[in-house]
């Protein structure tokens, strides 16, 4: 690569041409420069210790690799794939380093073994709890109390309420149904009550964001050690190794250029 001066061009914008120093300028204006110093950190730390654990990608595997990564987009033909290429700004041997480097990643994740995973699962497993829930939010504590004590003592049902009075846009219309959520989808102070009740509870109400959220707890499920709860698992795994191996460097980076 040749080196790069302040007055090297990146490229033109209506004619005009973007230089280096623009480039830099942008990054830090635009609050992109330490998203990007740190995605530069991580990739080289990634071939650090893809180095360190000697993670080698045969051709048949990258050409595997390749043809997952194409199906995944939808790019079944040789032209779907220049388009994409061409779309995303990348050259063709860049698009093989692309593919390379997922694998590597994928394969770094490997390197840890599943009894550490489990080990990191046990220690952490109130995380991955979870919950169905159902949920009715009004804007005064007043309103919030009178339709607890319709559900709690009256017997009113919860869905009926949560169509008729509910401010939530994205549940009224499915009785206040919330879906499954994660334990760190709540508030500490909602995760507590949630997982401490039963099936068939309501609980609440409680203040959050100015308004004032009844909860109706459906069914409780307990941790697991799932495919997904796996593989986020590995993912924070290597996402730790690659702090640690940061932290532990030597790093001088120079970004200042000559005229």
């Amino acid at each position: 690569m040749s080196e790069v001066h302040a007055s090297t061009v990146l490229g033109t914008v209506n004619g005009s041409p973007v230089k280096w120093t623009t480039f830099l300028s942008a990054l830090k204006c635009e609050g992109a420069w330490s998203a990007s110093v740190a995605a530069l950190l991580r990739y080289v730390f990634i071939a650090e210790l893809a180095s360190r654990h000697q993670i080698a990608i045969a051709d048949s595997e990258l050409q595997a690799a390749a043809d997952q990564f194409r199906a995944r987009r939808g790019l079944h033909k040789a032209s779907d794939t220049y388009q994409w290429i061409a779309q995303e700004l990348i050259e063709e041997d860049e698009f093989a380093r692309l593919v390379e480097h997922e694998l590597i990643v994928d394969k770094l994740k490997r390197v840890f073994s599943d009894e550490a995973v489990q080990n990191k699962f046990t220690a952490e497993r109130n995380r991955f709890d979870r919950a169905r829930l159902a949920q009715i939010v009004v804007d005064s504590k007043g309103l919030a109390d009178e339709l607890l004590t319709r559900l709690v003592e009256d017997g009113d049902d919860f869905s009926t309420l949560a169509r008729q009075h509910s401010l939530d846009q994205d549940s009224k219309d499915n009785g206040g149904f919330l879906g499954i959520l994660n334990r760190t989808d709540m508030s500490s102070e909602v995760a507590d009550t949630v997982f401490a009740s039963q099936p068939g509870n309501t609980l609440g109400p409680f203040r959050i964001a100015g308004a004032y959220h009844l909860v109706k707890t459906l069914e409780l499920l307990p941790a697991s050690l799932d495919e997904a709860t796996s593989e986020l698992l590995r993912n924070e795994m290597l996402d730790e190794a690659i702090t640690l191996a940061i932290a532990a460097a030597d790093i001088e980076l120079r970004f200042d250029i000559e005229d």
